[in-house]
């Protein structure tokens, strides 16, 4: 901001910003469900800044592409490459070698500025999780970076035009991203939430209020006005939105818009707490505090798991605090400030020695295979159940609404008979698929297999913002059935936890209250099994597995290395408990139930619900049963409640 006047209410609105995504990530403000919009904030804030100062140095004839690069670098890579090391350092002392591979593509994702990409390709029911990346806020990062390629040879260009052109072109570029944003938000929601081209009409807006901006302060009751204004579109965001919106979309019109108007109306006296010290100094950290903060939550959250209570919330909210304080301290401002690394050169070589030691601690990694050494054999080895899954099995997960055939089904059990099973389910389907393959060998029979992640095998039923594949699913899986006689029994395969959380709905754009989710559940739960006993069919249902309450590997591999035990185990009374209501549908049709598979019969015995198989983990994660135990699985089968 060397260039234009410093402006403590924009300090005051990063730090609205920056309160806004932390507590919402700590979740320790359950009212304020939007949180996530203080990244659209940032975004304004961004593009209304970057305009400003080269808008100012273009017209002073002092702008220089070099220059502008070089302050990017001192103003980002200094807390970014410190709180990068602090993290992988923290995954050398804490991390398993799988999830330190992981940790290693995304240290490089992150310091590359390519993590909006990478977490948009990776991020997936079966790949990389969001709520365990541990470097996933730096997509927003890489978007900003990106951003900054791109935007100043524009502006540099665009400036050869009159200003109303250049106006007219910034217009014209935020409209168009816009527009993709709302096309593909629906279509494709991951691509649009992370990146540029979806993403860039926030910072465009920032720099179209920035070129709008008079060059004399507007009226104080005016301005108070517009400030108002904008603080309430930010305050209906921060407290009415919901994580199950369709993001960006038109949603994130209201924060960014709440934004633009702040800074297009100056400091006003309306909005003095903007400007007062304490928001001034949250803004100035607010940079490292974003950084630092969601690393902390992963990881303590990891370490303490079902034991994560609000106390620990608040305190690793603190700890994010102190140590953002520390990085703008001792990094961020020594190096802003030209006391450290002052001269441009000695920056950029700085820089790229970092770069060149991340590149060079991934390398050792992946070189390595996670650096195995760091912990004994038996450990590695339960860690090592985390990779103990089926393969992806794509020819066998549904993709697509045609009426499906035959061909479009794995085939599971014997090569030489005709299929007379019909396994079908969500994602643990795809994980049973080797136990049901070997039961059906064993018997001398043979099935086809489909699945399709999240979605509970109920007819007639819809999943929120998925287009429609859930419902599609089921229908086609019905016609199917309908129409081959040959196929005499059908098994429903799925975690149930639908009817637990209430996630179900007649509509893939409505969401139903919980008590209504419950509803739809018991009566679409009713009228599959019915319709498939209406059809001549036998059927089956696998109940609901146990699971844990974290993943099982990693609770094992601790326990070997001597930290603290964990107990993963949930009781039979808090499984019974907890899916009383699949269990009450059961009763109510068990008429037409030919029978179930009952792994709590196997596991919950004792009063606890066991997590072990044989001394090792029955689940990869805390609930899909792992491979390596397909016989102990198969005797479940063998033994169905009738």
């Amino acid at each position: 901001m060397a260039s234009i006047k410093y402006r403590p209410d924009i300090d005051g609105l990063r730090a609205l910003a920056v309160l806004a995504v932390t507590l919402y990530h700590f979740n320790l403000l359950p009212s304020m469900s939007g949180g996530f919009v203080g990244v659209d904030i940032f975004y304004a804030i961004s593009g209304f800044l970057i305009t400003s100062i080269i808008e100012r140095q273009l017209e002073a004839r002092t702008f220089a592409l070099r220059g502008f690069y070089v302050a990017r670098i001192r103003r980002l890579a200094p807390s970014l490459l410190a709180t990068l090391a602090l993290v992988i350092t923290a995954g050398l002392v804490l991390l398993f070698p799988a999830d330190l591979i992981s940790l290693a593509k995304e240290l490089l994702a992150a310091q590359t500025y390519t993590a909006n990409i990478f977490y948009w390709r990776t991020v997936n029911y079966f790949g990389l999780q969001a709520n365990s990346a541990f470097l996933l806020h730096t997509w927003s990062l890489a978007v900003e970076e990106q951003f900054y390629l791109l935007y100043p040879l524009f502006l540099v260009m665009a400036f050869r035009l009159p200003r109303r052109a250049v106006i007219a072109l910034v217009v014209t570029a935020m409209m168009g991203s816009f527009l993709l944003n709302l096309i593909f938000v629906t279509w494709k929601p991951e691509a649009t939430f992370y990146l540029l081209p979806t993403r860039a009409w926030e910072l465009l807006a920032g720099a179209t209020a920035a070129l709008l901006m008079p060059r004399q302060s507007l009226r104080v009751p005016l301005a108070q006005c517009i400030s108002i204004a904008g603080i309430s579109l930010i305050t209906v965001s921060l407290f009415a939105f919901r994580p199950d919106f369709e993001f960006p979309g038109t949603y994130a019109l209201l924060p960014t818009l709440g934004a633009v108007l702040i800074l297009y109306a100056g400091p006003s006296a309306a909005l003095t707490f903007l400007s007062a010290r304490p928001a001034v100094y949250v803004g100035k950290i607010s940079y490292p505090l974003y950084l630092v903060h969601w690393p902390i939550a992963v990881f303590v959250e990891r370490i303490l798991s079902g034991a994560y209570t609000t106390l620990w919330r608040t305190a690793s909210l603190a700890f994010s605090i102190a140590l953002s304080m520390l990085l703008f301290h001792l990094v961020e401002q020594p190096v802003r400030a030209n006391v450290v690394l002052f001269a441009p050169k000695r920056l950029v070589r700085g820089y790229f020695a970092g770069l060149a030691a991340t590149l060079g601690v991934v390398a050792l990694i992946f070189t390595t295979n996670g650096l195995p050494a760091r912990f004994p054999a038996e450990a590695i080895r339960l860690a090592s159940y985390a990779d103990r899954r089926e393969p992806d099995h794509q020819n066998c997960e549904f993709r697509t609404d045609h009426v499906i055939g035959a061909d479009d089904f794995c085939k599971i059990g014997s090569s030489t008979t005709m299929p007379a099973w019909l396994v079908f389910g969500d994602s643990h389907a795809w994980a049973t698929f080797k136990i049901f393959d070997g039961w059906l060998s064993k018997h001398g029979e043979s099935g086809l297999l489909m699945f399709q992640h999240s979605c509970t095998p109920l007819q007639g039923i819809y999943l929120l913002h998925d287009l429609g594949r859930c419902h599609a699913f089921n229908a086609r899986i019905a016609e199917f059935v309908a129409t081959h006689r040959d196929i005499k029994n059908v098994v429903l395969v799925s975690f149930w936890r639908a009817a637990v959380e209430g996630g179900l709905s007649q509509s893939q754009d409505v969401a139903l209250s919980k008590e209504k989710s419950l509803g739809l559940f018991d009566k679409s739960f009713a009228n599959t099994v019915h319709s498939f006993h209406d059809m001549g069919k036998n059927v089956y249902i696998w109940e609901p597995v146990p699971g844990a309450k974290m993943p099982v590997p990693t609770a094992m591999a601790e326990m070997a290395l001597g930290r603290a035990a964990r107990k993963t185990d949930f009781t039979t009374d808090e499984y019974f408990r907890t899916y009383s209501r699949f269990f009450a549908d059961l009763r109510s049709n068990k008429a037409e139930i030919t029978g179930t598979f009952s792994p709590s019969k196997a596991l919950c015995t004792a009063g606890d619900c066991q997590t072990v198989i044989s001394g090792n983990p029955a689940y990869f994660d805390n609930n899909h049963v792992a491979t390596g135990a397909e016989s102990f699985w198969i005797g479940v089968l063998d033994n169905p409640v009738h």
